[in-house]
């Protein structure tokens, strides 16, 4: 089954929504193909120009019970306001799914910065966390260009994470692993039905 993921590096909720849906997958024997579509904050949302340090901190009373739910750290008071264009970051995530490295790179990128405060948009932590992984360091020539998928259109979104399950169903925002596992029992009852024209 495939997964299109719509998620932006530096929020907090894709934080959130890409571990409660690594944590759901868990229980299912099905193979999953995730495919991430990467956005940045700027790009998405015209004119949003709050840093992703300030944008954490902003959410920081309101994603209290999730934090509590799923056993997320996050360093609030050492988030680096210095994060800028994270285009190469999504470029970097990119080319790791692209290799099957995908679910560890992007992992270490949103922990390098929600857990440990390193600022993502830096080519210095961007190399360690490739070469950690043994990939290229062709994401810092790439121009990053944002591709959705097939069964959605830029001007349809309205917020991110976004995730849609076998381009059938779709749902946004953080859900908890009870939902999503819910939601991944479905996804997999529909591909099972006929389809009519």
């Amino acid at each position: 089954m495939r997964i299109d993921f719509i998620l932006d590096v530096g929020c907090l909720w894709s934080y959130i929504a890409w571990h409660q849906l690594q944590t759901a997958l868990q229980d299912f024997s099905v193979s999953f193909k995730i495919n991430p579509c990467f956005v940045t904050s700027e790009g998405f949302f015209p004119g949003f120009s709050l840093n992703p340090a300030d944008r954490t901190r902003l959410l920081e009373k309101r994603v209290a019970p999730f934090l509590e739910q799923t056993k997320l750290r996050i360093c609030f008071e050492k988030l680096p306001n210095t994060v800028q264009d994270l285009s190469l970051t999504s470029q970097l995530a990119y080319d790791a799914f692209k290799k099957h490295k995908g679910n560890k790179v992007l992992t270490e990128i949103f922990e390098a910065f929600f857990l440990y405060g390193k600022n993502i948009s830096d080519p210095d932590i961007l190399i360690e966390i490739a070469d950690k992984n043994q990939l290229s360091h062709d994401f810092l020539t790439q121009k990053f260009s944002c591709i959705f998928p097939p069964s959605v259109r830029k001007d349809s979104l309205r917020a991110v994470p976004c995730l849609i399950f076998d381009q059938k169903t779709m749902i946004f925002g953080s859900q908890s692993v009870s939902c999503l596992k819910n939601m991944l029992s479905l996804a997999i009852c529909l591909e099972k039905e006929k389809s009519f024209d």
